[in-house]
């Protein structure tokens, strides 16, 4: 899970959670924020929570339905 400390901001490019299971500090912490600019590119969004440190996280996207 994200600490409650980092969680506010894991949308941000470059932030990561040092306390994240397996954190290696090898990634660059923009992948949130890629997958937020192109939910929102495609007028959708997307949330998240965490129960805090080692209890997982869960990620939610919204995505408009188009018809033709």
């Amino acid at each position: 899970g994200i600490s409650t400390k980092a969680f506010p901001f894991i949308f941000e490019p470059f932030v990561q959670d040092v306390h994240a299971v397996g954190f290696s500090g090898g990634g660059l912490g923009i992948g949130l924020t890629v997958v937020r600019e192109l939910v929102e590119a495609h007028g959708g969004s997307v949330t998240g929570k965490s129960d805090g440190d080692g209890k997982g996280s869960e990620f939610v996207v919204k995505l408009p339905l188009v018809q033709d």
